[in-house]
């Protein structure tokens, strides 16, 4: 009798330890559940959580996870335009540590928009803002913007030199002072230019008739030989300035 009770006894305990082990299981099933449905259909990350892996992946230099968080419709396009505004500074990427990012609002309200965030982070000399767009599941960057630039004060833009290349007629050292891309253009412009002049035209030189600052990091020069006036336009690329646009007036 004394046996059948402790069997019984036995019995109910073991019964108890494996309920228990089954509630837990599935109260463990059920957190899992639900931090994959969270996962899943919860509430989207908010935008500065992508920001804070756009500085991540700047400060690590790591340019494959950068790019992929670019819109791709835009990517090539808006990589081409940093990687422009980057070189006219004279930083790199990677090179040029990014602070945390920090919520930026446009004080005109007809730039804030629904479902698009400005992020600015702070580096040496300056900001770089990434500009964010909400998709249906994730945010985008698309576009990278940079705060002003800074010239370096014994910079000067090439007016002089420009001046004295035109009056001697020197293609070549003028497209020198050009961006490569602006070149080939550049080349044919001259061309057409240079066979308007008379000799008469050459036989006063050239001179700077004045300089216009446009903004920091631009301005535009007037020089005039003989009869004929160019206007220049200037950008600042680190460690100097290069022409970037050329107009016969």
């Amino acid at each position: 009798m004394r046996a059948a009770s402790g069997r019984s006894r036995r019995r109910k305990k073991f019964s108890l330890f494996n309920l228990m082990v089954i509630v837990g299981l599935v109260g463990v099933g059920a957190v899992v559940a639900g931090v994959l449905l969270f996962a899943a259909f919860g509430p989207e990350p908010p935008a500065s959580y992508y920001a804070s892996k756009f500085e991540d992946a700047w400060n690590d230099g790591d340019r494959a996870k950068l790019e992929a968080l670019f819109a791709e419709a835009s990517r090539e396009k808006d990589l081409a335009e940093m990687d422009r505004e980057l070189a006219r500074r004279g930083w790199t990427f990677g090179g040029t540590e990014l602070g945390p990012p920090q919520a930026l609002v446009p004080r005109d309200p007809a730039k804030r928009r629904e479902g698009r965030q400005i992020f600015g982070h702070a580096v040496p000399g300056g900001q770089i803002r990434s500009v964010w767009r909400q998709g249906e599941e994730d945010w985008w960057v698309i576009d990278v913007g940079f705060s002003d630039i800074r010239p370096d004060r014994g910079a000067r833009p090439e007016l002089e030199q420009f001046r004295d290349l035109l009056a001697a007629g020197d293609q070549e050292g003028i497209l020198a002072l050009a961006t490569e891309s602006l070149r080939p253009q550049l080349r044919r412009f001259l061309g057409r230019f240079d066979a308007r002049l008379t000799p008469a035209d050459r036989e006063g030189g050239a001179r700077i008739r004045r300089e216009e600052p446009v903004r920091p990091g631009r301005t535009r020069g007037y020089v005039v030989i003989g009869e004929h006036e160019i206007r220049l336009t200037l950008d600042y690329w680190h460690p100097g300035w290069r022409i970037v646009g050329m107009k016969r007036l």
